[in-house]
């Protein structure tokens, strides 16, 4: 039984150790996993030009399929700056989220700096961060999510520009209501 264990633990090591990590580029996954199995999503150039980016850093999204795992790769500057890893069928297991961190730590320790209750009344982590904020990593859904500090940056500045915006007082034309107690 042991030595059937053993040979399931390398094969899942093995088979992991062939997915992705940050910094790399197209043709590093294309040589790793073949063509991507969806069109790319790219950046709106309008929208480029609004939050002020290059159209040679605009992010740019793959969607990969390997061994029954689907990769979502958002490449910025043409590389890797969030990996996005799911099973096609089930949830990733603590064990399969741990390699893949394992894979990404680039010689580093990732601290766990948010966790979740799970069912028997536990706690899981579900957010990790590598060298005081060089990467980070989360868990949402069922997959795991690995990004750098610069793609952090990007989605803070898009979700800044989304954000509503609200000025001081009423706007012009307004009704304004006043409460006498």
């Amino acid at each position: 039984m042991k030595p059937i264990l053993f040979a399931l633990g390398t094969l899942v090591l093995v088979s992991s150790s062939a997915f992705a990590r940050l910094g790399e580029t197209e043709e590093d996954l294309a040589a790793r996993y073949g063509q991507p199995t969806s069109k790319p999503i790219d950046l709106a150039p309008a929208y480029q030009e609004y939050l002020g980016i290059a159209s040679e850093h605009a992010p740019r999204t793959l969607t990969y399929k390997k061994d029954g795992f689907s990769i979502e790769v958002c490449f910025i500057g043409g590389h890797s700056e969030r990996e996005t890893l799911s099973r096609q069928t089930t949830d990733l297991s603590l064990e399969e989220t741990q390699q893949f961190l394992d894979l990404n730590a680039r010689g580093a320790q990732w601290k766990v700096v948010r966790k979740r209750l799970n069912k028997e009344g536990g706690s899981i982590p579900v957010g990790w961060e590598l060298n005081q904020g060089s990467a980070f990593a989360e868990v949402k859904e069922g997959a795991l999510s690995i990004y750098s500090q610069k793609f952090k940056e990007l989605e803070a500045k898009q979700n800044a520009e989304a954000a509503p915006k609200f000025s001081e007082g009423p706007a012009e034309g307004a009704a304004q209501i006043t409460i006498k107690e």
